[in-house]
């Protein structure tokens, strides 16, 4: 565990950024299953969760693997919400599908394999029949062409509803009227509502929107929506321009200097003893690759906390990272690597080429997480 680093991570942004989609979309907590995938992001799952459910009244989640849904469980003590798991399970691994029965976990099916061996389950019976369709994502889903294969397995199983129907936009960071297999996508899935319907299926939750169609203020008339990258305060748009809502990123990740040194025009620094552009002041802060802060990262623009600015110099080291400031920094100042509230994370994808999910995921639990409540 480190101590000299931190990502500190603002609660009050995330109440403010769940409550922007809310009212953008005209929607409410209990409509909203948060993904909390991958450590949530990075900023933890125990505690996002957590706090979303008792204070801010998201009452579903999101998950991908078994193994997550097991943990969150463990962690929250309670089987008041919903907790999807999207991908990472397999039922013909000893004992899962009773896993999912006793810790009320909700498996989301897709593919005809997983529907067959969950329908043909005595222990299916005690849990919520989750179905996601392929409509265009061409990833995880059940194939419009085996749809009625699908029907054919709910009317031998005499399971005349579904509790949840689910697809995924492949392109929703771009405009959902113009866009070609967006449009696709979209008619497919008002398709695939409209045949169970006919097929007298009761329907009873459906969600298609993920963040970046949220944010275009398209729900689908579905009764959920799955916002993940866009709670943690970065737009799921490509375009700058069309981004209308005002997020807030949730995290600053801090360093403390370690060491600091005066060097001049030229001097070497570091392994591979790359000269330095100016003359100035190298501070080493206690951030490195082992702790997810990546080589890649070399050049990015950093602010002390009296607000000196600086540039990450190369390589990244695995337990530091030597950044060139041109004013000396009190010791005792914190160097951020990235902000809350600010648009860092997405300026560091941009400049390295990353998207801002892997640079948020890749800090690892080496770097201690600390949370600030908004009513504390």
């Amino acid at each position: 565990m480190r101590q000299g680093s931190r990502l500190n991570v603002n609660l009050r942004y995330l109440e403010d950024n769940l409550n922007a989609l809310n009212s953008f979309t005209s929607t409410c907590s209990e409509q909203v299953i948060a993904m909390v995938k991958a450590n949530a992001y990075g900023h933890g799952i125990s505690e996002i969760t957590d706090f979303s459910f008792q204070e801010l009244g998201i009452k579903s989640f999101g998950v991908a693997s078994l193994g997550e849904g097991l943990y969150l469980r463990e962690k929250l003590n309670s089987f008041k919400q919903d907790i999807y798991v999207f991908s990472d399970y397999s039922f013909e691994r000893h004992n899962e599908l009773e896993l999912f029965s006793e810790n009320k976990l909700i498996p989301v099916l897709y593919s005809i394999k997983k529907l067959r061996e969950f329908l043909s389950s005595s222990s299916s019976k005690r849990i919520p029949l989750c179905i996601k369709f392929d409509t265009g994502m061409n990833r995880l889903g059940i194939k419009m062409s085996e749809l009625s294969e699908a029907l054919s397995l709910l009317k031998k199983y005499q399971r005349k509803s579904i509790y949840h129907l689910m697809s995924h936009l492949a392109n929703s960071g771009l405009s959902l009227e113009k866009h070609t297999r967006n449009k696709l996508q979209i008619d497919q899935y008002l398709g695939l509502v409209s045949r169970l319907k006919d097929e007298n299926i009761t329907i009873e939750c459906t969600s298609f929107s993920n963040s970046g169609a949220i944010e275009q203020a398209h729900t689908f008339h579905s009764s959920h929506i799955r916002p993940g990258l866009m709670l943690y305060g970065i737009s799921g748009l490509n375009n700058k321009n069309d981004r209308k809502l005002r997020l807030k990123t949730l995290s600053t990740l801090e360093a403390d200097i370690i060491h600091q040194f005066k060097v001049d025009k030229g001097e070497p620094v570091g392994y591979g003893s790359h000269p330095v552009i100016h003359e100035g002041y190298v501070a080493v802060v206690a951030l490195g690759y082992g702790d997810g802060f990546l080589n890649c990262y070399k050049g990015h623009s950093v602010q002390s906390e009296s607000g000196k600015k600086g540039r990450v110099l190369k390589p990244v080291n695995m337990d530091m990272t030597q950044i060139l400031f041109k004013e000396p920094l009190d010791d005792r100042e914190k160097v951020f690597l990235w902000r809350e509230g600010q648009d860092d994370v997405r300026a560091l994808s941009e400049m390295t080429g990353m998207i801002p999910y892997e640079v948020m995921c890749c800090i690892n639990e080496r770097v201690p997480r600390r949370y600030r409540y908004p009513r504390v």
